[in-house]
């Protein structure tokens, strides 16, 4: 297994060349991380193009934003906010299968559905509420 530590989280990829590659893609992008919004739009049209390779997912910007803001707040999660029907659903599904495979935690990942006419999928990171904090 390669480590790649960020803000003192890590990120596990698989064992082998290409997921080197991967570690090395998701290091580069924590390298410069910024404090950045919680949510992040994925067009449809930027998903559909891109071929579904470790490589291309992980050069997603609002994807490498979202893992990153994620890994950097161990008790946080991921909300996959998609367009609501079949179609919607499928798509964020897909996103989390391909998120689980590169070492996000599938438990720190929720799929929602959104409006209708949502185009989007929005990924937003959540702060889990702090202990002994009342909702």
């Amino acid at each position: 297994m390669v480590e790649v530590r960020a803000n003192s989280s890590l990120w596990l990829a698989r064992s082998g060349c290409r997921s080197v590659a991967i570690a090395a893609l998701l290091a580069a992008g924590m390298a410069g991380a910024q404090a950045a919004p919680a949510e992040w739009p994925l067009s449809a049209d930027a998903w559909a193009a891109a071929p579904r390779q470790a490589e291309t997912i992980l050069a997603m910007a609002p994807v490498v934003s979202a893992v990153q803001t994620l890994l950097a707040e161990p008790r946080s999660h991921l909300i996959l906010l998609h367009p609501s029907g079949e179609e919607g659903a499928l798509w964020a599904a897909e996103l989390r299968a391909w998120l689980v495979s590169l070492g996000v935690d599938t438990q720190r990942i929720q799929l929602r559905a959104a409006a209708a006419t949502a185009r989007n999928l929005t990924l937003s990171v959540v702060a889990a509420p702090a202990r002994g904090a009342t909702p």
